[in-house]
């Protein structure tokens, strides 16, 4: 990642946040009408004092305003990635002009555009979709955290209790996934070079007549990857 990259990058998570800051503003204005007008019924005064006419306003400027911060959000995260993106695609083409034509006739080219671009696309989806969408939900998170502390701890700590728990359940989470993909990585290696063994020795077994015996351990493997699975 280039140097304007990595700005782009941190200006995507900073409107991020303010992005998701916005979406305060609904339930905001829905407990100050609630407080307002069903308050009453419990005994619970209202700080505020609005007319209905206020209340349509005030929805009115939260709808605009949360339609400007995400266009503007939209413009810092998916198109500044995307022009990084293509950034190093012209970069990397430049690159492989430089190398001698002997490079390319010694390998695949299919097998190297292949790989160039998934690897580039990779990079797209993780800058566009995932990190900074991590990185905003954090900050907004132990940020709304604290507030929801400071005005009542105890509604705090019944709000945000079930994080660190479901933290752990992500971490269990990740790593039973890993130990299920080593698994089946391990489970697929077999059944490719069992199949790569039989093709390679085809005469021998052939010869010997070990058919039968090469396939039960073949089907044994595909069935154990099934199970893996």
């Amino acid at each position: 990642m280039s140097e304007k990259g990595a700005s782009n990058l941190s200006k995507a998570i900073f409107s991020r946040t303010i992005l998701s800051f916005t979406k305060l503003f609904p339930p905001m204005i829905a407990f100050a009408f609630l407080f307002q007008y069903l308050g009453g019924l419990e005994g619970v005064k209202s700080q505020v004092n609005l007319t209905l006419t206020n209340y349509l306003v005030i929805i009115a400027v939260m709808l605009i305003v949360m339609f400007i911060v995400a266009r503007w959000d939209y413009k810092r995260l998916y198109t500044n990635v995307y022009m990084e993106s293509a950034n190093i695609r012209i970069d990397v083409a430049n690159r492989l002009k430089k190398l001698p034509l002997s490079y390319f006739g010694k390998r695949d080219l299919t097998d190297i555009a292949t790989t160039m671009m998934d690897d580039i696309t990779l990079y797209e989806q993780i800058f566009s979709h995932s990190v900074p969408h991590i990185y905003a939900t954090a900050i907004s998170t132990v940020i709304i955290s604290v507030m929801i502390l400071i005005y009542n701890w105890k509604m705090g700590l019944a709000t945000i209790w079930v994080m660190p728990i479901s933290l752990l359940v992500a971490y269990l989470a990740k790593k039973m996934q890993k130990k299920s993909l080593n698994k089946w990585v391990k489970s697929s290696r077999e059944v490719f070079d069992d199949l790569q063994e039989n093709i390679e020795q085809i005469s021998e077994i052939k010869s010997y007549n070990l058919e039968k015996n090469h396939l039960i351990n073949s089907i044994r493997c595909l069935i154990n990857l099934r199970k893996i699975r």
